[in-house]
């Protein structure tokens, strides 16, 4: 049943109407306030103290029965800042900007994301200031401003009138005239002292001049396996350094029947290194391929010196090609520094011309020209002709550039600019010999061809 106010009791006449409990008009009346000065009365069953509540400063709440106001809460009204109030009310003006409303959509406003390359790069992308473009052979290099496109490992710099495409789109700038960035006076003093040492050595006959071979091939070793652990590569340097050394020497000693032996001694000792390596992150297969090809593209070449030296006329034809080699060298340089205009190969050597490679070869096609009529190198003895020395000089401006070309693609895809430093002003041993390792096979088969020598 209910009472008066609407409330439910149970129906149960034997008990007061005062123990039944109604909802009080004013909720409040049903709490007991406990000031700080009263003593709390415990509850019941539980030794905790009672819950105590502040002062009632509400009102009365609304019966449930009563339909809401609609107020909602004010959560620190009081503290909040205008400042954000004033920042979010600008955008109550806002509202999205359709496509189709805009007058022309060639006018829209795109935002350039080209900035976003800018700034110092990290990590991989970091570069010291200073350093030398590994692209340019010859050029002194200055640092620039970065462009707005970051390019991976070197930041690229602003391309001259002319630019060269690498294979993959890569463009790399084309520049001539890099002649003046190298110390030439001691380039030519380095030049003088080894052509003297070489002179003496080939003097005092072959055996002396295999001193000059073997050290030539070994340094050059040296260099090569140097760059390429610079470089991140792990060849088997101990094995490729005994093998390019024993090259030479195996040549001189038992002819051109020791090289097969010395190259499969060395492609087991290079595979035989490998296999007692602790596990795969050794990378044989990669470093395997450069430990060989340092065996073949320094040792197997460079043998062909001692291999020629075995001629009656050994030393003479060693000279002659010496004298060939350089004069390329020589040629090229002043003729591709003064009339160079056209690139050659780009991607593999900027400062190389078209001019200068013409130059290279028509002084070396002229230097053997003139070192057999002169008879200063009999080269052939006394059954050599003018044609076989035309033969000769053809053969060298042939080679030597192919020689200096394959020596600097092998640099551009190391990003360096020289293996060494040892000769000032020329760069390492491989830097300066780097022709005679395509000339010094040529010329020994031709004297087999040619029967001279």
């Amino acid at each position: 049943m209910t009472d008066e106010r609407g409330g439910f009791r149970p129906e149960d006449d034997d008990e007061d109407d005062d123990t039944h409990r109604v909802r009080p008009t004013d909720p409040s009346e049903s709490v007991t306030i406990i000031g700080p000065a009263d003593e709390p009365p415990l509850r019941f069953g539980s030794d905790d103290p009672p819950l105590r509540f502040q002062p009632d400063d509400t009102g009365p709440l609304p019966h449930w029965t009563e339909p809401p106001t609609g107020e909602v809460p004010r959560i620190l009204a009081d503290d909040l800042s205008t400042d954000d109030l004033d920042d979010w009310a600008a955008t109550a003006t806002q509202g999205p900007v359709w496509r189709e409303d805009r007058a022309s959509f060639d006018t829209d406003e795109t935002i350039d994301f080209a900035s976003l390359g800018e700034g110092t790069p990290l990590g991989a992308l970091d570069e010291q200031a200073g350093a030398v473009d590994p692209f340019f052979d010859d050029e002194p290099y200055s640092p620039e401003p970065e462009q707005s496109r970051v390019t991976p490992i070197r930041t690229r710099r602003p391309a001259p009138a002319a630019t060269a495409t690498r294979p993959g789109g890569e463009e790399r700038p084309f520049t001539t005239g890099g002649v003046t960035a190298r110390d030439l006076p001691m380039a030519v003093g380095v030049g003088v002292a080894i052509a003297a040492v070489a002179w003496v050595l080939l003097a005092l006959g072959a055996r002396y001049a295999m001193v000059l071979v073997v050290a030539v091939v070994g340094v050059a070793a040296v260099e090569f396996y140097d760059k390429l652990r610079e470089k991140g590569y792990q060849p088997a340097t101990l094995a490729g350094l005994v093998a390019v050394v024993a090259m030479p020497l195996a040549a001189y000693w038992k002819g051109v029947a020791a090289l097969p032996l010395v190259c499969f001694l060395a492609v087991v000792m290079t595979l035989v290194w490998f296999i007692v390596a602790p596990g795969i992150e050794a990378g044989p297969l990669p470093n395997t391929a450069v430990t060989l090809l340092g065996v073949l593209y320094i040792g197997l070449l460079g043998s062909y010196a001692a291999l020629i030296l075995q001629f009656p006329n050994g030393t003479g034809t060693i000279f002659i090609l010496a004298f060939g080699t350089i004069a390329y060298d020589i040629g090229g340089l002043f003729v591709g520094s003064s009339a160079g205009r056209t690139p050659l190969i780009a991607w593999i050597s900027p400062n190389k011309t078209v001019e200068g490679l013409a130059g290279g070869m028509l002084a070396a096609f002229l230097a053997v020209i003139i070192v057999y009529v002169l008879g200063l190198a009999p080269w052939g003895g006394d059954g050599a002709t003018l044609w076989h020395a035309v033969e000769l000089g053809a053969l060298i401006a042939i080679a030597a550039p192919l020689g200096d070309l394959a020596e600097s693609m092998i640099k551009r895809n190391l990003d360096i600019k020289d293996f060494g430093t040892v000769l000032p002003g020329h760069g390492g041993v491989l830097d300066r010999f780097d022709a005679f390792l395509f000339v010094l096979p040529a010329v020994y088969y031709l004297s087999i061809v040619l029967e001279v020598g």
